[in-house]
């Protein structure tokens, strides 16, 4: 799956089988993941002003392409990020803290 006409030709010249969708249409990915052999998801809106609610989004994509392979023997692989927030300048970071607005 690709956005764009970059990656299509990029991955047509790999031997891939071209399929156009974007993070704001989950259906739309969920119809591509349905005829995929695998998915490896690292799709992320990075506009990190909205942060938090591209992570929502992100989390429904993810539900999306789970639904179009559940119950196969086709994998979904998916991706993130470490150190995204912190919990303020001059605090220790620790795992279970979390800012979304840093």
């Amino acid at each position: 799956v690709t956005r764009s006409e970059a990656g299509a030709q990029a991955l047509a010249a790999a031997g891939a089988e071209v399929y156009r969708g974007t993070l704001e249409d989950p259906k739309g990915l969920r119809d591509g993941a349905a005829k995929a052999e695998a998915v490896i998801h690292t799709a992320f809106d990075h506009d990190f002003s909205r942060f938090v609610e591209n992570c929502e989004k992100d989390s429904r994509v993810i539900a999306a392409l789970g639904e179009a392979l559940a119950g196969s023997d086709r994998p979904l692989v998916i991706t993130s990020g470490v150190g995204m927030g912190s919990p303020g300048h001059g605090q220790l970071a620790v795992e279970d803290v979390f800012n979304a607005g840093h």
